[in-house]
């Protein structure tokens, strides 16, 4: 008998996090929006996963017939689109609305969260589908136009690290394919810039990462234009900071490898290179690279994570030797 109450007791435990008995009874609209914001949490991040874990299956060239099945029901059933929706919640009207009430501000944070599990299956799904998928260029350049009035319709960057992570991956997935393609976009190097500066202030490396990244596809492109080489040098200055003073190594590496993307070629390029002093900032930089990669990394960071910096250490030596060409 005592194991049975046992079992029962252990069956009848709430997650921490499940706050619906302590909701007012009389209030059952409350009820059904929590109920409704933590279905549709669920739903996105079930979403999300199983687009990353397609990226793979869809990128090998091995399209087996499973992961095409998914790849037609995203379609068939306009999940893109829904999700892009999904990415607008919570409206300024619905914010206001539960902040003034003592009992629904609660559901912000829902709200919010519902937000960012919709901006990484927009990064997901990006991952997997091919432009003409998506849409085409027109669909790339209104998600563009979207994700701009998103982040920038504000005179400050949201600083909110989850909401930061999911639109940068966002904005990073979206900006390489569109780089890819030589397709414009809306977002000036000036606005990616502030999205970069507030990611980069964030304690989760993933965020400064996807910033940096942001960073070497916008400098890539601004190289093979005219006139660029002011652009250029706000980028560049920004990424040799990173690169000298981040005290994680995946991010000074990031950085690296941003600025040799950046600095890979062009008459602005090397212009903006030699503005900043690059060169010898880079010569500098160098063996103290090394040194910390040779003796703070082991035990730190995964192999795979070291051999990537491995691979940065010796693409610096090289791009060096590029500039020093140049002089």
């Amino acid at each position: 008998m005592r194991n049975k109450n046992k079992n029962k007791n252990k069956n009848t435990v709430k997650r921490d996090d499940d706050f619906s008995d302590l909701l007012p009874t009389e209030k059952e609209e409350l009820r059904e929006a929590n109920a409704l914001l933590e279905a549709q949490q669920t739903s996105w991040k079930s979403l999300s996963t199983c687009a990353a874990q397609m990226t793979p299956l869809m990128t090998s060239g091995r399209r087996c017939p499973a992961v095409m099945r998914v790849h037609s029901a995203l379609l068939n059933h306009n999940i893109p689109d829904k999700v892009l929706k999904k990415t607008e919640f919570p409206s300024s009207a619905a914010m206001e609305v539960c902040s003034k009430s003592p009992a629904w501000k609660g559901l912000i944070k829902k709200m919010q969260r519902v937000q960012c599990r919709a901006l990484t299956c927009v990064h997901s799904i990006l991952s997997v589908m091919d432009t003409e998928s998506l849409g085409g260029i027109p669909t790339l350049q209104a998600l563009a136009e979207h994700l701009s009035n998103l982040v920038f319709s504000k005179p400050e960057i949201p600083k909110q690290e989850e909401f930061l992570e999911a639109v940068t991956s966002a904005v990073r997935s979206l900006l390489q394919i569109m780089a890819s393609k030589k397709i414009p976009q809306c977002m000036s190097p000036e606005q990616l810039m502030r999205l970069s500066e507030a990611a980069t202030r964030c304690e989760a490396v993933s965020i400064r990462v996807n910033a940096l990244a942001i960073l070497g596809i916008t400098g890539s492109t601004l190289a093979r234009e005219q006139g660029t080489a002011h652009s250029l040098q706000m980028i560049g200055t920004a990424l040799l900071q990173i690169a000298s003073k981040d005290h994680n190594m995946v991010v000074c590496g990031e950085a690296l490898d941003a600025l040799f993307d950046v600095f890979a070629d062009g008459k602005e390029a090397e212009q903006a290179a030699k503005n900043i002093n690059l060169l010898p900032s880079l010569k500098a930089l160098q063996p103290v690279f090394k040194a910390k990669l040779r003796k703070e990394c082991k035990g730190k960071y995964s192999p795979d994570q070291l051999c990537v910096l491995d691979n940065i250490k010796i693409n610096l030596r090289r791009f060096i030797g590029y500039l020093e060409t140049l002089e």
